[in-house]
């Protein structure tokens, strides 16, 4: 995030003989509105910085500005992409949380003017804060990886969709993304696995267990903290049996 023009003007003296590929958030307006961008540097940033950069990535608002053009649609989205374009980025994601829709559709046009269209369901959440940023970064990573950019561009749009409907509630109302999810989902599933195995060791070092097995033999399952499907449930893989007065699981 830059305020104004000496900042603008730093960046550029160091980038413009760069070989990396540069990912621009041309942060101006936040998703919820708010100015980040000094209006007097604007121009600065669309001249200096633009051309400069690999992938653009600009939200609604700040398309607006670059472009000159009102949004209110997926195809407006498309001609306004077009024309930050032609002001210097080599590619562009028009970001389409804050178009009209049941859906969020992420505008790419790339390098040789083919459009892609990303959609994911609406999420209804007020005042969502850290999408953008985390979009940027995140396609950064990927872009670093050598992935090609509508590749990145995608897999940066599925992660940062998982960091929004992962959310973080702060006190009533303020609510960001969270982009360390994946963390958090993994220790879930390491958690669910070892007490699994926890609990089958219990069971079979308790002495006549197998009295309490039934004649259909038994089971037993631990899920993640909010499930979304069988995949995020981990069980005995045959079933529990009564061995003598013990349990065993067997598969």
């Amino acid at each position: 995030m830059v305020y104004g023009k000496n900042a603008i003007s730093s960046i550029r003296k160091v980038l413009k003989e760069s070989k990396i590929p540069m990912i621009l958030d041309p942060v101006m307006i936040a998703g919820t509105g708010e100015r980040l961008l000094n209006s007097g540097a604007v121009t600065d940033l669309i001249t200096h910085l633009l051309p400069l950069s690999t992938v653009a990535t600009p939200n609604k608002f700040e398309a607006e500005v670059i472009s000159g053009l009102k949004i209110n649609s997926v195809q407006s989205a498309i001609t306004a992409a077009e024309k930050i374009r032609k002001k210097g980025a080599n590619n562009v994601v028009l970001k389409g949380g804050h178009l009209p829709g049941r859906f969020s559709t992420d505008i790419i046009l790339n390098s040789r003017n083919q459009v892609f269209e990303l959609s994911n369901h609406r999420l209804t959440y007020d005042r969502m804060h850290g999408g953008g940023c985390t979009f940027s970064a995140s396609l950064t990573a990927y872009v670093a990886k050598n992935y090609a950019i509508v590749d990145a561009c995608r897999s940066a749009n599925q992660f940062t969709h998982s960091s929004l409907k992962n959310r973080i509630v702060i006190g009533s109302k303020f609510i960001i993304n969270s982009p360390f999810f994946k963390f958090y989902e993994l220790a879930d599933r390491y958690e669910v696995y070892t007490s699994l195995q926890r609990a089958i060791e219990m069971i079979e070092a308790t002495p006549n267990f197998g009295k309490l097995i039934p004649e259909t033999q038994s089971n037993l399952a631990y899920s993640i903290s909010e499930p979304s499907g069988i995949d995020d449930i981990m069980a005995v893989k045959g079933r529990i049996v009564k061995v003598g007065d013990n349990a065993r699981p067997v598969s």
